[in-house]
Protein backbone atom coordinates (compact mmCIF):
# COMPACT_ATOMS: atom_id res chain seq x y z
CA UNK A 1 0.00 0.00 0.00
CA UNK A 2 1.36 3.35 -1.26
CA UNK A 3 1.50 6.38 1.03
CA UNK A 4 -1.17 7.73 -0.99
CA UNK A 5 -3.50 5.37 -0.22
CA UNK A 6 -2.57 5.58 3.41
CA UNK A 7 -3.26 9.21 3.13
CA UNK A 8 -6.67 9.12 1.39
CA UNK A 9 -7.75 5.70 4.50
CA UNK A 10 -6.40 8.20 6.94
CA UNK A 11 -8.82 11.35 5.49
CA UNK A 12 -11.88 9.10 5.43
CA UNK A 13 -11.31 7.90 9.35
CA UNK A 14 -11.02 11.56 10.21
CA UNK A 15 -14.23 12.49 8.03
CA UNK A 16 -15.79 9.11 9.98
CA UNK A 17 -14.63 10.34 13.15
CA UNK A 18 -16.59 14.28 12.82
CA UNK A 19 -19.75 12.41 11.39
CA UNK A 20 -19.26 10.24 14.12
CA UNK A 21 -19.02 13.54 16.64
CA UNK A 22 -22.35 14.90 15.32
CA UNK A 23 -24.61 11.52 16.14
CA UNK A 24 -26.29 11.28 19.17
CA UNK A 25 -27.94 7.91 20.70
CA UNK A 26 -30.76 7.94 23.10
CA UNK A 27 -31.81 5.38 25.58
CA UNK A 28 -34.43 5.16 28.05
CA UNK A 29 -35.28 3.14 31.05
CA UNK A 30 -38.09 3.19 34.14
CA UNK A 31 -40.61 4.90 31.44
CA UNK A 32 -38.08 8.05 30.76
CA UNK A 33 -37.39 8.78 34.36
CA UNK A 34 -33.65 7.84 33.46
CA UNK A 35 -31.99 9.05 30.16
CA UNK A 36 -28.72 8.62 28.93
CA UNK A 37 -27.58 10.54 26.22
CA UNK A 38 -23.92 9.27 24.12
CA UNK A 39 -21.86 10.33 21.31
CA UNK A 40 -21.27 8.69 18.54
CA UNK A 41 -18.06 8.24 19.92
CA UNK A 42 -19.22 6.42 23.06
CA UNK A 43 -19.19 10.09 24.92
CA UNK A 44 -21.32 10.42 27.53
CA UNK A 45 -23.16 13.54 26.90
CA UNK A 46 -26.28 13.38 29.09
CA UNK A 47 -28.03 12.03 32.02
CA UNK A 48 -30.83 12.53 33.40
CA UNK A 49 -32.46 10.96 36.24
CA UNK A 50 -35.83 11.93 37.69
CA UNK A 51 -36.18 13.65 41.49
CA UNK A 52 -38.56 10.57 42.43
CA UNK A 53 -35.63 8.22 42.01
CA UNK A 54 -33.39 9.87 43.99
CA UNK A 55 -34.39 7.97 47.36
CA UNK A 56 -32.70 5.23 49.66
CA UNK A 57 -35.14 2.61 48.68
CA UNK A 58 -35.08 3.64 45.02
CA UNK A 59 -31.01 2.81 45.16
CA UNK A 60 -31.49 -0.58 43.57
CA UNK A 61 -33.74 0.69 40.95
CA UNK A 62 -31.58 4.01 39.26
CA UNK A 63 -28.41 1.83 39.61
CA UNK A 64 -29.98 -1.51 37.53
CA UNK A 65 -31.80 1.82 35.28
CA UNK A 66 -28.80 3.54 34.77
CA UNK A 67 -26.32 0.50 33.81
CA UNK A 68 -29.52 -0.46 31.52
CA UNK A 69 -29.45 2.99 29.65
CA UNK A 70 -25.75 3.00 29.51
CA UNK A 71 -25.43 -0.39 28.01
CA UNK A 72 -28.12 0.35 25.24
CA UNK A 73 -26.64 3.72 24.42
CA UNK A 74 -23.50 2.19 24.07
CA UNK A 75 -24.64 -0.60 21.88
CA UNK A 76 -26.60 1.83 19.64
CA UNK A 77 -23.61 4.30 19.33
CA UNK A 78 -21.47 0.83 18.07
CA UNK A 79 -24.03 -0.37 15.50
CA UNK A 80 -24.02 3.15 14.21
CA UNK A 81 -20.24 3.20 13.94
CA UNK A 82 -19.78 -0.21 12.37
CA UNK A 83 -22.14 0.99 9.72
CA UNK A 84 -20.07 4.05 9.35
CA UNK A 85 -16.88 1.92 8.78
CA UNK A 86 -18.92 -0.21 6.41
CA UNK A 87 -19.94 2.47 4.20
CA UNK A 88 -16.58 3.66 3.99
CA UNK A 89 -15.12 0.23 2.40
CA UNK A 90 -12.02 -1.64 2.79
CA UNK A 91 -9.85 0.13 4.95
CA UNK A 92 -6.81 -2.05 5.40
CA UNK A 93 -6.44 -1.00 9.17
CA UNK A 94 -4.35 -3.58 10.61
CA UNK A 95 -5.82 -5.16 14.22
CA UNK A 96 -9.52 -4.71 12.89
Amino acid sequence: MGILDKGKQLMKLRKMQQQLKQVTVEAERLGGKIKVIMSGEFKPKEIKIDPSLLSEENSFQLEKGLKEAFIEALNKAQRIAASKMREMGDLNIPGM
